[in-house]
Formats: C-alpha cells, sequence, structure tokens
C-alpha cells in the first residue's frame, strides 16, 4: 500500500475513533468564575503566562516597581476553581513564561540585557512544587529573546532568539533541559530569523513527545524563505528539513503524524497581490508536503493557528477566522470578526476544544482602547457563546489555556493598559457530546 494511502487510512481510522470519544464534545456556553487583578504601579502591569494543571492556575506577570522603571517577574498559583491564591514567588525580570508537568512547576524569566552583554546570563529558571510552590531549583542560562517553553517527556524546551549582532540579524535557538532538575542536555541553531520583526520562529512537538518540529525563516533581501526542521527530542538529532519559498511562517501545530504551518506568502511580480495567507501540512516523518490551501480571500496573513486530528483552525490579521479540512485543506467554513464600526479585531490565541474553537482576543478601537474577549465557534463556524470585558476601561489578553479535561478556561494579559494593573480571567467551559442534551456537570 503506497505511503500517501496508508497515511490517509491511518488518520482515518484516528479521525473515525477521536471523532466518537473526545472531538464529539462541543463547547456550548463559558461563565466567569473569578478574577483577579495585580498592580504595584511603575511602567508595566502584565499577565504574561498561564498554563493549567491539576486545578492549579499557575500564572507569570510582570510588575512594575513604585519607583523607576524596573520590573519583577512574579509567579502566582491559584486554586483555579475557586481563585484562592495557593502560592506566590518573585524575582528580577522584564519577561515570563511558565509550565507544569507532573507535581512541578516551572517558571523561565528573562532579565534586561547589560551592555556589554557579553556571557551574560539573563534568562532565570525555576523550579516549584506544584501544590505548594516551594523552590526545588534554579538555573541561569542566555537567550536574548526567549518566546515559549514547553515540558515534553520529562524535559524543558526553551525556543527564542540569540545573538542579536549576528550577520544576518538574530538567530533562532532551542535549549533543552531536564525539567525536573533544570540540567542543559543540548542546544541548535534553528535558523536566521528577522532583525526588524524577530517573532517568525515557532515550534511544536508530536503528541508522544518524540521530536520538536521547528519553524524558522531565511531573509533575502526583502523576501523571506520557510525552513521546517525536525529535531529528535531525546538527543537533539537533526531528522530532516524542508524549505518552501517565498513564505513567512507565523505557527506551526502537530497533530498526530502531521505538521501544519501557516503564515503568509509572497508573490513576485504580482503587483494586485503580493502577499496572500499560507496554510500547509507536513509529514513529520520525512518533512513531504502533503497539502497546500487556497490563499484566504479575507485576508494577507494568518497568525493564529489550532489544530485537531480533523480541522485545523486558522486567523488572521484582520480578525477573520477560517477552518481548514486537516485530511486536505479544503475550507470548511469561514466567520467574520466584530463588526463594530472603526474597530479592529486581532486574535492572540485560537483553542481547539473537541468540535469547538475558541478565540482569545482584542478589539482595538484606537491605540489607546481595547476590549478583550473570549468567542467561541461551533463545527459550522456559528458563535454559541462570548464574553467581552465591559469594565470601561481598557483591557487586553495576551496568552489563555485550558485544563486537559475542558472544565475551564483561564485568560490572563492587563486591565486600563500596561501600566494599569494585571488581569487574570477564569472560566468555567460548558460542554457537551454531540447527539446529546447532557451538559457537563462541573465539580467544584
Amino acid at each position: 500500500m503506497p505511503k500517501r494511502v496508508k497515511r490517509i487510512v491511518l488518520q482515518f481510522m484516528v479521525v473515525a475513533f477521536t471523532t466518537a470519544v473526545a472531538y464529539g464534545l462541543n463547547v456550548v456556553g463559558i461563565l466567569p468564575i473569578w478574577d483577579d487583578l495585580s498592580f504595584r504601579g511603575g511602567t508595566q502591569n502584565v499577565a504574561r503566562s498561564v498554563v493549567l494543571h491539576r486545578n492549579l492556575a499557575i500564572v507569570g506577570e510582570v510588575l512594575g516597581r513604585p519607583v523607576g522603571d524596573q520590573t519583577d517577574v512574579v509567579i502566582r498559583g491559584y486554586n483555579a476553581t475557586t481563585g484562592n491564591l495557593v502560592w506566590t514567588d518573585e524575582f528580577e525580570g522584564m519577561d515570563v513564561r511558565v509550565a507544569a508537568f507532573a507535581d512541578e512547576a516551572i517558571a523561565v524569566g528573562a532579565r534586561p540585557m547589560p551592555a556589554p552583554m557579553e556571557g551574560f546570563q539573563n534568562i532565570e529558571m525555576r523550579g516549584y512544587d506544584l501544590k505548594q510552590g516551594t523552590l526545588r531549583w534554579t538555573r541561569q542560562t542566555r537567550m536574548t529573546g526567549p518566546q515559549a517553553v514547553l515540558v515534553r517527556n520529562g524535559k524543558l524546551i526553551l525556543v527564542g532568539y540569540d545573538e542579536v549582532f549576528a550577520p544576518n540579524g538574530v538567530l533562532g535557538r532551542i535549549r533543552v533541559f531536564d525539567a525536573s532538575v533544570g540540567i542543559p542536555l543540548w542546544d541548535a541553531v534553528i535558523e536566521d530569523a528577522n532583525p526588524i520583526a524577530p517573532d517568525t520562529a515557532f515550534w511544536d512537538v508530536d503528541d508522544s513527545g518524540r521530536f520538536i518540529i521547528a519553524v524558522g525563516s531565511v531573509q533575502h533581501g526583502l523576501d523571506r524563505d520557510l525552513v521546517l526542521r525536525s529535531y529528535r527530542l531525546r538527543d537533539g538529532h537533526l531528522r530532516w528539513e524542508h524549505t518552501e519559498s517565498h513564505v513567512a511562517p507565523f505557527g506551526v501545530r502537530v497533530v498526530n503524524d502531521t505538521a501544519y504551518v501557516a503564515g503568509s506568502e509572497n508573490q513576485p511580480g504580482n503587483l494586485n497581490e503580493p502577499v496572500v495567507t499560507y496554510l500547509a501540512a507536513f509529514d513529520i516523518g520525512d518533512g513531504t508536503r502533503e497539502w497546500k490551501a487556497n490563499p484566504s480571500p479575507n485576508e494577507s496573513a494568518f497568525t493564529a493557528i489550532a489544530a485537531t486530528a480533523s480541522t485545523v483552525v486558522v486567523a488572521g490579521l484582520l480578525g477573520h477566522i477560517e477552518a481548514h479540512d486537516a485530511l486536505t485543506g479544503n475550507l470548511l467554513w469561514s466567520a467574520k470578526g466584530t463588526t463594530e464600526e472603526g474597530a479592529l479585531e486581532s486574535i492572540r490565541e485560537l483553542l481547539a476544544v473537541g468540535a469547538s474553537t475558541i478565540a482569545v482576543g482584542n478589539i482595538d478601537f484606537n491605540i489607546r482602547d481595547h476590549q478583550a474577549f473570549i468567542r467561541v465557534y461551533d463545527e459550522s463556524g456559528r458563535i454559541v457563546a462570548e464574553d467581552k470585558r465591559s469594565t470601561g476601561q481598557s483591557s487586553s489578553y495576551v496568552d489563555a489555556a485550558t485544563d486537559r479535561d475542558f472544565h475551564r478556561l483561564v485568560a490572563v494579559g492587563s486591565i486600563g493598559g500596561i501600566t494599569g494593573g494585571a488581569l487574570v480571567q477564569a472560566y468555567d467551559l460548558i460542554t457537551k457530546h454531540r447527539n446529546s442534551d447532557q451538559k457537563t456537570e462541573v465539580e467544584p
């Protein structure tokens, strides 16, 4: 049986099984249950990162000091049901990401880089007892622009940018550590990134945690080429590399044996549409491209992505959302964002919850006035639930996460602007299975 046919048959079996069991789940409502606001004054107060694990919401915040422009990283562990603060820790820093696994929470904070910065280790990593917040280990490393952290198979993966003065700008870099003690295991350069807008290298791992799928880009004048690489998580061995010309990536998601990449594509010589959206699927076994979706008529770039075994959902700069068939790339449905006059919608996160999609983002009325929102789409693109912050103050979300059983959602950001307060907002997800009138009861 040819490889492509085998893959389709296998994925059809996976889709059929998971659709009957997990992907038959629908979110039919969201219920705000608690929130928290932190403020210290200074130049910045924002909740930057969140993860839910074992009924705890671990939140990483950056809070200003009453005097001066210095900031501190603050890590908080909340009871995800009640919102009660269970533990907290803090250290000097200007940015933070959090993760959790087993009975451990992890914070990765970044300190300002001094001048000269050669040899300076600006990254502070800390491992905590999940329930008590007791500090278990600390470790320092270097990365001038950390972008994301993830824990898989007992390994802490840190991905970001380094070497700002490299000949071609900054370098995308992966650093991998033992998540239990913070000992470094291996590191690798992903690829040259854009020195002007260095948020163009993204990554994910396969479901079993065996491989890292890293997406970077190489710049050629004003054009870019996508570079997709697969590393073995165990030891950093580069398994394969694939290049796509004229493509700038903005996100990647891995489901089963497929990596889905979203971004934008330059069309040299096309003056009418010089930049169009890009969405494609790749076999993570050898990097073969399986399909490429038609460009969206509503967007020029896809900047957010979520995926299940049956559906890939993407969102663009103008607030449009599209769902594509995960096997073929065919368009299933599309939906427009806000219809409020003069407003622009930006979606920061897309979360796949069974057959539903949760969009987390902000409605931007002007440069200073924003309204954070949570919106739920069903499998046909219909909006079934929505919550907008209505406090009379500007609000925005920057990150969000659900628990593994899809009982709760926590979104984090700021209210009153970044100099206002760090915002943490928790919701109960009201779910039911298809062909069933029985809704999920969330236990307190």
